[in-house]
């Protein structure tokens, strides 16, 4: 009986070093689901961070576009109205010499008939 008693302690105790396996990988795997799960929301809060970066990008993309455009546009619009100003200048000085001529040329004839 000795060996029954025997083989049956051995068994009770490779039973409990088994329950203390199962017992110690429980607790593991329930360790590991709690770093997954925190992970997974952490990965979810990341994800929803992205798209409101991507979003704010796009949106800053968008404006940068518009004021290029306005810039492009508004420094057409000042080199047009230099033109404009130059054009004008030239064509109020040719005016000026226009005049300035009638005029010396109309004194001239006054003078030529002023005297006797």
């Amino acid at each position: 009986m000795s060996d029954t008693e025997s083989y049956g302690i051995r068994l009770e105790k490779k039973v409990d070093d088994i329950r203390q396996e199962v017992k110690s990988l429980s607790e593991s795997l329930i360790q590991l689901k709690a770093i997954n799960e925190h992970q997974k929301a952490q990965s979810e809060e990341n994800a929803r961070k992205i798209e409101k970066l991507e979003s704010g990008a796009q949106k800053t993309e968008g404006a940068i576009t518009f004021l290029k455009f306005f810039g492009g546009f508004a420094l057409t619009g000042m080199i047009t109205f230099c033109t404009w100003i130059v054009s004008n200048n030239q064509a109020l000085h040719q005016r000026i010499s226009d005049t300035n001529q009638k005029v010396a040329v109309i004194e001239s004839k006054i003078a030529f008939r002023g005297t006797p």
